[in-house]
């Protein structure tokens, strides 16, 4: 399925956000393979965005999301295609992205948090 660019900034190396007349890029900037070799890494990531006055989220483990919605939407020309949108938990007045994640004990011997 077309998967939000927030999953792929979370899973692909080099995909960091670059923001251009409105539109997403691909690109090895903000977010780069950072955040995609922490989710790799990590036992579990949870990401909460809020945006457009909705909150959403989407979970990882072990860098593979979890609980996937898969929609199926009609595109603007005529043909059917599968998305994988990020759950919509609620509404909110605030903007922002939090990013919780837990590191993998089975890849770190040694696990600090400061």
């Amino acid at each position: 399925p077309k998967r939000s660019a927030t999953e792929i900034a979370m899973t692909e190396l080099h995909a960091g956000g670059k923001f251009n007349q409105n539109s997403y890029k691909v690109s090895g900037g903000l977010h780069g393979v950072g955040v995609s070799c922490v989710n790799g890494l990590s036992k579990w990531m949870k990401v909460t965005v809020r945006q457009g006055g909705k909150v959403h989220y989407i979970e990882f483990a072990q860098g593979v999301p979890q609980n996937r919605l898969i929609e199926t939407v009609q595109a603007p020309d005529g043909q059917t295609v599968e998305v994988s949108p990020l759950r919509v938990l609620g509404a909110t007045d605030k903007r922002g992205t939090e990013v919780h994640f837990l590191a993998d004990e089975e890849i770190f011997t040694n696990v600090e948090y400061h």
